[in-house]
């Protein structure tokens, strides 16, 4: 979320406090900045990265089948 739709999202609900609001622009951050990480991760090492992709969708697929 962008910071001017938090707070749109404030002035809708303020009773939520502008502490909600820096709360969850804070935990967006967070989660672009892990994204990036994830993101360089498979640029630098594309055959370790593509094996993890395939090892942790092996691994659920075989965990989550409906049998």
């Amino acid at each position: 979320m962008s910071q001017t739709h938090l707070k749109e999202r404030h002035a809708e609900h303020p009773a939520r406090g502008a502490a909600a609001v820096e709360r969850a622009a804070r935990d967006q951050g967070v989660a672009d900045g892990l994204i990036e990480k994830i993101e360089d991760f498979a640029r630098e090492k594309p055959l370790t990265f593509g094996l993890y992709a395939f090892g942790i969708g092996f691994v659920l697929g075989w965990k989550l089948k409906p049998w």
